[in-house]
Formats: C-alpha cells, sequence, structure tokens
C-alpha cells in the first residue's frame, strides 16, 4: 500500500492534455519532424495549473547548464523543461539518490499480453472480494451510476480488475516509471531497439521503432508532468507517490494526467482523493461516460470499444466484461437483500 500521507494524496479538478516535441538527430538517412509540443486535449487544461504552480518555467524553454549529473535521463530531462518545468526544480529530482541510472528501455513493437495472465482471474474468490467490496460502498455506487448513467457492475469489475477493490494499489516510485517509459524516444534507446530488433528480423525498418517509441513518449510524458504538478499542488514529494508499474494510482489506477480529467470529488470535501473509494468509484463512472458510455444497455462492440479506451489488452477487456456480467446476477441479490431488510424495518 502507499505511504501513509500519500493515501491522502489530494487532486484538484483539472483536465491535463499532453503536448510534445523533440529535436531528433538520427545518424540514418531517415527523416522524421522536428520536435514540438505536444497538442493532445490532456495538456492544454492542465497549462493553466501548472502556470500558477512555482515550478513552472515556460513552454519551450530552452534547457540550461546545471552542472548536475542527470544519470543518463537528459533527454527526458530536457523534454519536461521543454513542456515548462523549471530546470533547477528538476536537477534537484534527477540528482536524488533514489533515482536510479537511466538503462537501455527495450520495447515491443506490437506489445500483447498473455490471456493467461487474466484468465485465471475468472473465478469465485474475485467475484466474492468484489461483492463485498459493494455491500460496503453500496451507496457511492447506487450515486454514481444514477449520476454518469453507467452500470455499477462494470465500475465494480474495473475496480476489481484494477487493484482488487484497493487491495493493492502498487508501491513503485510513479514519476520515475512515468519518464522510463517516456524514455523510449530517447535517440540513444531507439538506437539500441533499433539495433536489436534489426538484428532479430532483417525487415525492421528505423521508422517502425521511431514511430513505437514516439508513441510511448507522447502517451506518458505528459503524465510525468501531470505528477510533478501534483506533487507541487499539493506539497508532496514527488518521488514518493506510489503506483504501479506504468505509473498509475489510486484504486481504479489512473494516470496522472486522467486523475485531473476525470477526477471526481464524491464525498463533496473539496477535494480528490482517487485512493479512497468515495471519489474513485464516480471518477471510474465518469471515465466510462467520458469516453462514450451513455446508457445502461449499449452494444457489446461498444462496451469493448470503451472498455479499450481503459487498457487496450483483449484478456484485459474479456475479464472485465467477464466479471460485469457475473457480477450483476449478485449485485442483484445484494440490492434486493437490502430492499427485504428496509420493508421489513418499515413494518
Amino acid at each position: 500500500m502507499v505511504p501513509t500521507k500519500l493515501n491522502n494524496l489530494l487532486l484538484k479538478k483539472s483536465f491535463f492534455l499532453a503536448a510534445s516535441l523533440a529535436i531528433f538527430p538520427l545518424t540514418s538517412s531517415t527523416a522524421f519532424a522536428a520536435p514540438s509540443l505536444i497538442d493532445l486535449p490532456v495538456m492544454q487544461s492542465l497549462l493553466s495549473v501548472l502556470r500558477a504552480q512555482p515550478i513552472y518555467r515556460g513552454e519551450n524553454a530552452a534547457a540550461e547548464s546545471i552542472g548536475v549529473d542527470l544519470k543518463g535521463w537528459d533527454y527526458v530531462y530536457n523534454r519536461l523543461v521543454q513542456h515548462g518545468i523549471e530546470p533547477q526544480y528538476l536537477a534537484k529530482i534527477f540528482a536524488d539518490s533514489r533515482m536510479p541510472e537511466r538503462e537501455t528501455l527495450f520495447f515491443s513493437l506490437t506489445p500483447r499480453e498473455p490471456h493467461d495472465s487474466y484468465r485465471r482471474r475468472q473465478n469465485k474468490r474475485e467475484i466474492q472480494n468484489a461483492i463485498r467490496f459493494y455491500r460496503q460502498h453500496y451507496d457511492e455506487f447506487k450515486i454514481a451510476a444514477e449520476q454518469y448513467n453507467v452500470p455499477a457492475s462494470v465500475v465494480l469489475a474495473i475496480l476489481q480488475v484494477e487493484t482488487r477493490c484497493g487491495g493493492y494499489t502498487g508501491n513503485k516510485r510513479v514519476f520515475t516509471q512515468l519518464i522510463r517509459l517516456a524514455s523510449a524516444a530517447d535517440p540513444e534507446n531507439i538506437q539500441e531497439n533499433y539495433r536489436k530488433k534489426s538484428d532479430e528480423d532483417s525487415s525492421i525498418q528505423l521508422a517502425d521503432v521511431h514511430s513505437r517509441a514516439k508513441w510511448l513518449e507522447a502517451t506518458f510524458l505528459p503524465h510525468a508532468v501531470a505528477t510533478l504538478v501534483l506533487a507541487s499542488q499539493e506539497g508532496v514529494d514527488p518521488l514518493e507517490i506510489k503506483g504501479s508499474g506504468a505509473g498509475a494510482i489510486g484504486l481504479g489506477q489512473f494516470l496522472p494526467g486522467n486523475s485531473y480529467r476525470f477526477g471526481v470529488d464524491g464525498d463533496n470535501n473539496g477535494k480528490v482523493d482517487l485512493f479512497t473509494p468515495q471519489d474513485a468509484i464516480p471518477s471510474v463512472a465518469n471515465y466510462l461516460r467520458g469516453h462514450g458510455w451513455s446508457s445502461w444497455h449499449i452494444p457489446l462492440s461498444k462496451q469493448r470499444k470503451i472498455i479499450a479506451d481503459y487498457n487496450r489488452s483483449t484478456p484485459y477487456i474479456d475479464l472485465v466484461l467477464y466479471l460485469k456480467d457475473k457480477l450483476e446476477l449478485e449485485m442483484a441479490q445484494v440490492r434486493q437483500t437490502r430492499k427485504t431488510r428496509i420493508t421489513q424495518a418499515s413494518l
């Protein structure tokens, strides 16, 4: 579990959209577009939050000589500076003894998860754990379902698959995990991947490796920025925010930028804390609605597409839908039992 201070991690409502541009010298005849800030719908709204923080320097600022050993993270450091983070603030983070040396990140061009990684979770124990959580937080699920028009069963299934309903939210340093994934686009990292992959398969093109690397950077670098903004807002150490190996946090395992976009203050205390069921439950429902879950009954194909926005893994989608169907029957019994007790109590 996360440390006590971070169990109380508070997220202000905001929306973060990424922008990314990188100067990319390659020892190849292949020409790639010059780097620029990523202009996705996550960083545009976060910019107003970032600009109010003391860690803000200004977008497209030139990295300065700081005389600090960045442990091989120079590329990511420069990209974070480009996205507005103050260089000296970053330098202290990268110089910290908890920051590892950068190592080559080898990545797959067509990643796939084995079905067994999720299929073995299609069992009664998973369902029983989820139903215990549903009973404990019945009101939160009911309110979220009514407010966002999303079935409680799919929200519960996602929370069970992600963290066993908060049983384990991860113990990795979120910032280091995110910059590790974003470092895929480091020119040296791309070259290392290309050399390895082309030795194994001569049909592999440098452009293919570059494209995948830039996708990883565009996906994860904005969330590294969001992690720093979050730490600045809440006065916590950015290296002590803990989560999954992919840099996700809370019961619903939101990437930090998505926490800004879809986080909901379910208990109306003026804060969003995704480590609490009161906020995590409506936040997941809000995420699903924001990606197109607009009614209680939508076609299976659309259900799969929306869940894929949460996690693109086919085995993941299969498990969520399996649990959703099984849980609906159990949840109906819980609702009937509650209704019976209320009726008897009123007699």
